[in-house]
C-alpha cells in the first residue's frame, strides 16, 4: 500500500464526514481533490479544523483545487496545496471513499511541494513567520474550545411520587412542643354545657267526669223544730259518692193532727232542694232511694232520699303522663343529643386543634321531664342537660410530628418535593379525658435526587437507546431526553462533552 490516499469531494460532503475520513485512514498523507463548485473548504474554519484533526494524528494534508481563493487561503493556513488547472476535478465526479493512490504526474508534484517545503526560510520570510504562528495558536485554541464543547445534551426529568407511612403517636394536655420529638403531641381539653329539649305525644289514659251528676232529694225533718239546712250541706250517697244542697233550705217542724181533742196522727215536715255530686262523671248517677243520709250535727234528726235517679253525670277519656311517656322522651332527647354532638363537638375546635370525633364525649348533667307521670297531657316535654369534652391535639404539633417522620422515611436518592405531609387517617387505641393514643397514617409527595456525574458516568460512550434503558432503572429517574450534534448514535466518550439539564426546581446532590 502506497503512501498518498485521494479524497474526493462533491458537493454534498460534510465537514464531519471528512475528518473522520482523515482520522480514519492509515495512509500519513492525504490528497484532497475539490471540485469547483464545492465550497466546503473555502470557510477558514474548517480548513483550520481539517489541518487540526490532521496534525492530532500526525498526518498532511495537500489540496488539490482550481479556486485560486482556497488555494491562496490553504496556503496562508500552512497547508500545501497542488493546483492544477490542466487536470480540473469534475464537479459531477462522485466521492471516492476507498483509498486511491496518486498518478505518476501527481506523485512528482506532490514530492516537489514537500521538498520546496523543506528549504530553508529566507530572511525576508521571517517577518511574515510571526502572524502564521499567533494564526496557528488561534486555530489551536479554537480547536481545543471546539472539543471541550458539550456534543450531547440530556434531559433529565426525576421522579415524583407520593409516599404513604404509618406511626404511632400519644397525645396528652401534659406534652409541651419539647416533647414532640419523642412521639407526643401537646394537646388541649375543650368543653361545653349544652341542652337538648325533645316534644313527644303520650300514650298513657284514664277516664274522668267532665260534668257532675244532679237531682233532687226529699228531707223529712221527725223534730218539734223546724230545721235550716244550708246550702253545701252533704248528702251520703253509695260508692263512696257525696252530693251537696245547692241552697239553704228551711225543712217545717213535724206536726201532730187531732180530732175532737184526740191526736189522730203526726205529719213530718218536708221540703225538696235540689243536689249536686261532689264528683264529676258517671259515678254520681245514683239510683232512685241510694241517697239516704245527711253529714254533720243534723244526721239523727233529718231523713233524707231520693226519690228519682240523679242523672247528667258525664265521662269522658283523657290522655296523660305514664312511665312509658317518660323513658320514650329520654330516648327521643338522647337522640337529638347524639345528633347534635358531631356539630357541637366540631365547634368547640378551632383552627389551631385538630378535630377527631373518637376524642370526644359527653356527660349527662340532668334530666327532667315535664308535666309529672300522670298528670293530663297531650304531651311530654324533655330536657337533658349534658357536658361535651373534645380532646384536641394541636395542628402544629401533627404537622411537626408527621414531617419528622416523612423526612426519616424517604428512601435514598430521594427528597421531600415540598413542605406538605397530608394526616391521611388517624385511629384511636387509648383513650382518656387527658391522653389519648393514636395511630397515624400521613403521606407526602417525594422527588428523585438527581447526581450529574453520577449520570455522566452511567451512559457515557453508550448508544442512545442503552443509555436511555439505563437511565431509566434508575429508582429517581422518570425519563430522559437526548440531543446529539451531528449524525451521532452514540454519546461521547469523555463526560465533559455531555451536558446534562434538570427542569426548574430539580435539586441535585452535587453541583452541575
Amino acid at each position: 500500500m502506497g503512501i498518498h490516499k485521494i479524497i474526493q469531494l462533491n458537493p454534498e460532503y460534510k465537514i464531519e464526514q471528512l475528518a473522520r475520513e482523515i482520522i480514519n485512514t492509515s495512509e500519513s498523507e492525504i490528497v484532497i481533490e475539490v471540485p469547483e463548485n464545492c465550497s466546503l473548504l473555502t470557510n477558514e474554519i474548517n480548513l483550520r479544523l481539517l489541518k487540526f484533526y490532521a496534525e492530532e494524528e500526525e498526518k498532511e494534508i495537500i489540496i488539490n483545487g482550481v479556486e485560486p481563493g482556497l488555494i491562496s487561503l490553504a496556503q496562508r493556513l500552512g497547508i500545501s496545496t497542488v493546483w492544477n488547472r490542466e487536470n480540473p476535478v469534475s464537479e459531477a465526479k462522485p466521492a471516492v471513499r476507498e483509498p486511491q493512490y496518486p498518478s505518476e504526474a501527481q506523485n512528482a508534484a506532490i514530492t516537489e511541494t514537500r521538498d520546496a517545503r523543506s528549504l530553508s526560510l529566507k530572511p525576508s520570510q521571517y517577518s511574515r513567520l510571526i502572524p502564521a504562528l499567533v494564526l496557528l495558536f488561534f486555530t489551536l485554541i479554537m480547536a481545543i474550545w471546539w472539543f471541550l464543547q458539550p456534543k450531547a445534551t440530556i434531559m433529565i426529568y426525576p421522579k415524583v411520587q407520593t409516599l404513604a407511612f404509618k406511626t404511632a403517636a400519644k397525645t396528652a394536655i401534659a406534652f409541651t412542643d419539647a416533647d414532640i420529638i419523642h412521639g407526643n403531641i401537646p394537646a388541649e381539653v375543650l368543653t361545653q354545657n349544652f341542652t337538648v329539649t325533645s316534644q313527644t305525644v303520650t300514650t298513657g289514659h284514664k277516664v274522668i267526669g267532665i260534668t257532675a251528676a244532679i237531682g233532687k232529694i226529699m228531707i223529712i225533718n221527725g223534730s218539734n223544730q223546724p230545721i235550716l239546712l244550708l246550702k253545701g250541706s252533704t248528702l251520703d250517697g253509695r260508692n263512696g259518692i257525696h252530693f251537696q244542697t245547692d241552697k239553704d233550705v228551711l225543712i217545717p217542724k213535724k206536726e201532730t193532727k187531732t180530732e175532737m181533742g184526740i191526736i189522730v196522727g203526726e205529719s213530718y215536715g218536708k221540703a225538696e232542694v235540689t243536689i249536686i255530686a261532689d264528683r264529676k262523671g258517671t259515678d254520681g248517677n245514683q239510683p232512685a232511694k241510694s241517697i239516704t243520709a245527711v253529714e254533720g250535727k243534723y244526721r239523727n234528726l233529718l231523713k233524707v232520699t231520693n226519690p228519682l235517679p240523679t242523672h247528667d253525670g258525664i265521662d269522658q277519656q283523657v290522655a296523660i303522663v305514664d312511665l312509658n311517656d317518660v323513658k320514650k322522651g329520654e330516648d327521643e332527647a338522647g337522640k337529638q343529643m347524639q345528633l347534635s354532638f358531631g356539630d357541637q363537638a366540631h365547634g368547640l375546635v378551632n383552627k389551631d386543634y385538630l378535630y377527631f370525633q373518637d376524642l370526644a364525649k359527653t356527660e349527662i348533667i340532668h334530666v327532667t321531664s315535664k308535666p309529672d307521670i300522670g298528670a293530663e297531657s297531650d304531651s311530654l316535654e324533655t330536657d337533658i342537660e349534658y357536658q361535651i369534652k373534645v380532646l384536641a391535639p394541636t395542628t402544629v404539633g401533627i404537622q411537626k410530628f408527621l414531617k419528622g417522620k416523612f423526612e426519616r422515611v424517604i428512601p435514598a436518592h430521594f427528597e421531600a418535593q415540598d413542605s406538605k405531609v397530608t394526616l391521611v387517617s388517624m385511629q384511636l387505641t387509648h383513650f382518656n379525658d387527658e391522653s389519648a393514643r393514636l395511630e397515624l397514617e400521613g403521606q407526602g409527595q417525594i422527588r428523585g435526587l438527581l447526581n450529574s456525574d453520577k449520570i455522566k458516568n452511567l451512559i457515557k460512550g453508550k448508544p442512545i437507546a442503552e443509555a436511555k434503558a439505563i437511565l431509566t432503572r434508575q429508582s429517581e429517574i422518570a425519563d430522559a431526553k437526548f440531543q446529539l450534534e451531528g449524525y451521532r448514535t452514540a454519546l461521547p466518550n469523555f463526560g465533559f462533552q455531555i451536558r446534562i439539564l434538570f427542569p426548574a426546581g430539580s435539586k441535585t446532590n452535587q453541583p452541575l
